[in-house]
């Protein structure tokens, strides 16, 4: 008997859309329904095609084909979770007009697929996390840079209006040294009101690179000029940009050296060594980074050395003072009323012939002038206008950008071979104003 309708395996024609509700078919057999596990299994297939597709769009691709409808079992026309499925997404709770509680939508929750439960909570608990921390979303980090949230905790009228110049913290970090004469309340609101009186130049950081930083110089000659209570000042503004750079045991630290230092009974007699000791201490570390305990038994015999050292510069004054003659001091031997200016005998001179004294001083290693020693030195640039070529840092004379130490005794006396109890070495012979091995620095030939 002839085979009535289309071969196998050639579909016919879908009169699906002609039946009534529950009698569409598939292919050509009219009036048989398809099992629900079949049409499941096809619409699974699809969505995943579907999902492909929506994928391929958004990484770009224009030439992608249109979604495959998906058929639904009987009974699931109207569901809300399966015509979500069928659109290619992820079934997603309804947004409650009103707030609800954790318990609610997590019963909610509960309700769903067991896949969409896992999107749900995580969702759930990712929310609950930002809103734990109190961080910002990405809708509000979005848009203009300076907004409410930018804004700090503190007013506007509750801070200092003028602070310490954020780059005064550089100079530390770098390892230079930050005179407190810039630190005062004085010099913040000039600089504030006048920032174009503060000027930077190129200077040697600790790796030996050059990085443009603010220039102290001027600064550093007012240093060993403050009072007591420019001190005190000063060094609760260096205290906060302590706070910038350093950790809470090293801003401790510093807190019980200030406090040592002010708390002593005779701090005001004995301020010029409470000033001297506290600028080499702060030099001395943050060139070094060498670590000192305060109170300890090296710490207050660095003070007695440097009380000391105060006591033989002072007298060291006293004596150039003493050496410089005054007009109203000697009786200059003068000629006869009659007789003219001339004819006053050279005998009569009051001085021998020989070398003038000098109210100059010793020779400054570091800057070349003269009137003051290395280690009180706190220029940054010779006269000529060029950079040091040397320092002074734990009472030693060292390369200004390298850190290695040169030889004191060489550089004064010129001895060759040096015999010094503290000569770094025949590396160390060099002139601490150039860096040359040919002469000392006494020689002033390259001054």
């Amino acid at each position: 008997m002839p085979q009535s309708g289309p071969p196998a395996g050639v579909p016919g024609k879908d009169m699906s859309l002609f039946a009534g509700d529950g009698e569409r078919s598939v292919g050509g057999s009219r009036g048989t329904r398809q099992p629900a596990s079949e049409i499941a299994a096809s619409s699974s297939e699809k969505r995943r095609r579907n999902a492909e597709r929506a994928s391929r769009r958004e990484d770009g691709e224009d030439d992608v084909s249109d979604d495959e409808s998906v058929d639904f079992p009987e009974g699931e026309e109207n569901d809300p979770e399966a015509i979500e499925t069928q659109l290619g997404g992820v079934p997603q709770p309804t947004t409650p007009e009103k707030s609800i509680d954790n318990h609610t939508l997590l019963s909610q929750i509960l309700e769903m697929t067991p896949q969409s439960q896992k999107i749900a909570l995580a969702m759930w608990q990712q929310g609950h996390k930002s809103q734990k921390s109190g961080k910002p979303t990405n809708a509000c980090i979005e848009g203009p840079p300076l907004t409410v949230l930018s804004e700090k905790k503190i007013g506007l009228f509750s801070a200092r209006m003028a602070q310490p110049h954020p780059q005064l913290a550089v100079l530390l970090v770098n390892g230079h040294h930050l005179p407190l004469s810039l630190c005062t309340t004085a010099t913040i609101q000039d600089i504030y009101h006048n920032p174009e009186k503060l000027h930077f130049k190129k200077m040697y950081d600790l790796q030996g690179t050059k990085k443009e930083m603010v220039d102290v110089e001027s600064w550093a000659k007012t240093e060993h000029k403050m009072q007591p209570e420019e001190w005190r000042d000063a060094w609760r503004h260096f205290m906060g940009i302590l706070e910038r750079v350093c950790d809470k045991p090293l801003q401790r630290r510093f807190a019980e050296h200030f406090t040592w230092l002010s708390e002593r009974e005779d701090f005001t007699e004995s301020f010029p060594t409470v000033l001297a000791f506290d600028i080499d201490i702060r030099r001395a570390y943050f060139m070094s980074s060498a670590p000192f305990e305060v109170g300890s038994t090296d710490y207050k015999e660095h003070f007695v050395q440097v009380q000391m050292r105060s006591l033989r510069e002072l007298a060291s004054q006293v004596a150039v003072a003493a050496a410089v003659p005054s007009r109203g001091r000697f009786d200059y031997r003068r000629s006869p009323p009659d007789a003219p200016p001339e004819a006053a005998s050279a005998s009569d001179k009051p001085f021998r012939g020989g070398r003038a004294p000098t109210s100059a001083g010793v020779l400054c290693l570091i800057c070349g002038e003269s009137g003051h020693r290395a280690n009180a030195c706190v220029r940054t640039t010779m006269h000529s206008g060029k950079p040091v070529f040397s320092t002074w840092s734990d009472n030693r004379l060292l390369v200004y950008s390298t850190r290695a130490e040169l030889c004191l005794g060489w550089n004064v006396q010129g001895k060759s071979p040096c015999k010094g109890r503290f000569c770094p070495g025949t590396g160390g012979h060099r002139c601490s104003f150039c860096g040359s091995s040919g002469h000392t620095a006494t020689s002033k030939r390259c001054l």
